[in-house]
């Protein structure tokens, strides 16, 4: 098969993203299964949550109410 004719032309570029998206997933597989990204991810995890979660304003208007069984057997009687 010739590589350097297949890469060129107008399905060059989804051959050449569909060949980056298979190796990658390939890659991750390798790496997830045997459980070598448990020590990566739980490293960055606390990074992750501070840079992308934003908090927002906050309101009154939100209430917690807590129910239990005894609870609501008490709201029956």
């Amino acid at each position: 098969m010739n590589f350097k004719k297949l890469f060129r032309g107008g399905k060059a570029k989804l051959l050449q993203g569909l060949l980056a998206g298979m190796v990658g997933a390939l890659t991750a597989f390798v790496l997830f299964f045997p459980g070598w990204l448990d020590h990566w991810e739980a490293k960055t995890w606390d990074w992750r949550v501070n840079m992308l979660a934003r908090p927002s304003l906050q309101t009154p208007k939100i209430r917690l109410i807590l129910l239990d069984q005894n609870s609501l057997d008490w709201g029956k009687k």
